[in-house]
């Protein structure tokens, strides 16, 4: 049964103990921490049910392995209810129980338990200290993780190689540069650089800073570069827009043998997605196809949203028919990707089955349904789309959607409309409604909101030539119509008062 476990054989394992005559605490424990070290938290806790069930008493390694489990669900209510059983048992101060207890609470988000914990604790070890500052980190509050080291340090007690990780990871969530430098400097000290893991987290520190030269540099240096090195170098680039850096590491991911996990994976087609790239994308998904990885639902999400970034919608369809689970954010990147496409019917038919099988449009759902209504010229239909936000869903229309509908009326030649509408909305316009109805105002040939909507976008930013060169587009096209002499003077003068307001600088011209 051990044997089975270890080669990651768990239904196997189940089957050898379920024959056994008789099941024990032991074996118990056996088969939970089975679970939990291959990543089955769900099957471990239901385990632990069945041996409660089964009249057998847990231990602390019982305790310990259900504790990590819930960790990694983030299942808070089912730890809180193991915590209670380990009180009744009077294990809770045993300094391993703790520090797990303390684990579970600050990985679940609930850091005034974990607090709580840590300071009941007959003694607190860099095990117990690391067990809070690990959910601080994991959860972004570099800050507080922060503190927690220098009261750990305060204690007499020194960091080990997983403080370090951790600390790293804490520096790189709020991007403190010179902590940042200085944590380095102490693990240079401390001669922990060559610890892989060590090494690892240092790159994507300096990764997630900006700091991209520093972090190759490093990369470069790691004795064994694995996925997890690969993993934290690519994620660097991406979160600084650097796709075609992420494309060009491709070959050299190839070239270092390693066999890409779901999180490169969808890394790696993120970036493919960004820049338009669908035979590198396409080739990625062969490869996922061969490694049995399709099923996974981020490597299938991320599938589809590469697919649709590249204007494949058939294929991201396809594929999005075949997901596990269909979730919200999977139905906006195919609307998206219709309405990017301007196919306004596809969009809408997507939109209908979205609701149809029960699943809620959010505020990005409507900006790109609104956006596909307005290219569209559908005028009565981007109307009931803009009313139902508000009606049928609760949702408070944003700036984004306003300015769908603004776009919308401008582009129908309703720009007294448009006009009215922007003055009835509860939120502030900002430059790019202007600008729209200024677009609008060219079009249509109104000089009047035209000058209206200059004014109030000057107001907003003196500085910024769009609206600048919009008026003067809707006075020269004014100034050609027939049998309109009193618009070229307007445009004349529009000129003049340019010149006299220095708008060379603003426009680029001097």
């Amino acid at each position: 049964m051990v044997e089975f476990i270890k080669c990651g054989l768990l239904q196997v394992a189940e089957q050898v103990f379920d024959q056994l005559p008789s099941q024990d605490v032991v074996l118990w424990n056996v088969l939970i921490t089975g679970y939990v070290e291959h990543g089955y938290g769900e099957e471990a806790l239901q385990s632990f049910g069945i041996m409660k069930a089964s009249m057998v008493s847990p231990t602390s390694i019982t305790f310990v392995c259900t504790l990590k489990a819930c960790s990694s669900m983030e299942a808070l209510m089912q730890g809180r209810e193991i915590h209670i059983a380990i009180v009744k048992k009077g294990l809770e101060k045993e300094l391993l129980v703790g520090s797990t207890l303390v684990h579970m609470y600050a990985t679940c988000g609930d850091f005034e338990g974990a607090q709580a914990l840590l300071v009941m604790l007959p003694s607190r070890t860099v095990i117990s200290w690391n067990a809070l500052i690990a959910g601080y980190a994991k959860h972004g509050h570099g800050d507080e993780a922060l503190d927690c080291v220098k009261e750990m340090q305060i204690e007499g007690l020194i960091p080990d190689a997983v403080t370090l990780i951790c600390t790293l990871k804490a520096c790189g969530s709020i991007r403190t540069i010179v902590k940042c430098q200085e944590i380095h400097a102490h693990i240079l000290i401390a001669g922990f650089e060559r610890e892989s893991y060590v090494g690892n987290a240092l790159v994507d520190m300096y990764a997630k800073c900006g700091l991209l030269i520093e972090a190759q540099e490093l990369f470069n240096m790691l004795p064994i570069r694995d996925v997890a090195s690969w993993s934290s170098l690519i994620s660097g680039y991406i979160e600084h827009d650097l796709y075609e850096e992420v494309l060009d590491a491709m070959e050299d991911i190839e070239n270092d043998h390693i066999h890409p996990n779901p999180v490169l994976f969808v890394s790696l087609l993120k970036s493919c997605g960004r820049i338009g790239a669908t035979i590198k994308g396409q080739e990625l998904h062969i490869d996922i196809i061969k490694r049995g990885l399709e099923g996974e639902l981020l490597v299938g999400n991320m599938l589809v949203d590469m697919y649709a970034n590249c204007g494949s919608l058939a294929e991201a369809e396809d594929l999005f028919e075949g997901l596990p689970v269909q979730e919200q954010v999977m139905w906006n990147v195919l609307i998206a990707g219709y309405a990017q496409l301007a196919e306004s019917e596809k969009v809408i038919h997507v939109f209908n089955r979205m609701v149809y099988e029960a699943t809620e449009p959010n505020s990005i759902t409507f900006v790109s349904v609104l956006n596909a209504c307005s290219h569209a010229g559908l005028l009565e239909r981007g109307l009931m789309f803009f009313e139902a936000i508000d009606n049928n869903y609760d949702l408070i229309p944003n700036l984004k959607h306003c300015t769908c509908i603004v776009d919308l009326l401008g582009r129908a030649g309703l720009i007294d409309k448009a006009a009215e509408f922007i003055n009835n909305m509860p939120l502030h316009p900002d430059m790019a409604v202007w600008v729209i109805l200024l677009g609008a105002c060219r079009k249509w040939n109104n000089v009047d909101v035209g000058r209206y909507a200059f004014e109030h976008a000057v107001q907003l930013s003196e500085s910024d030539s769009t609206a600048y060169v919009c008026m003067s587009n809707i006075y020269m096209n004014a100034s050609t119509q027939e049998a309109q002499p009193e618009k070229l003077g307007l445009f004349k003068a529009f000129h003049t008062w340019m010149q006299n307001t220095q708008t060379d600088e603003v426009l680029g011209w001097g």
